[in-house]
């Protein structure tokens, strides 16, 4: 599903993302929090890096005003 996720205009914007799996040493899932500017590169980054996620959780603007300052 990250092929139709990374179609959505919104994922071209600044933001902020969670990354969540399983941990492999807690009942507690994994969550790794980052932010990009835009964060469609950031997520295609750890796509080939960070193989412990299955969920991704993406925060951004509906009116693009979120930069990297907030």
């Amino acid at each position: 599903m990250l092929a139709k996720a990374r179609s959505r205009e919104e994922i071209a914007r600044t933001g902020v993302y969670m990354l969540v799996g399983p941990s492999e040493k807690a009942a507690l899932p994994k969550i790794y929090i980052g932010e990009g500017d835009p964060v469609k590169s950031r997520i295609d980054s750890h796509a080939n890096k960070r193989i412990f996620w299955t969920h991704v959780v993406v925060f951004t603007s509906k009116d693009q005003s979120l930069n990297k300052e907030h």
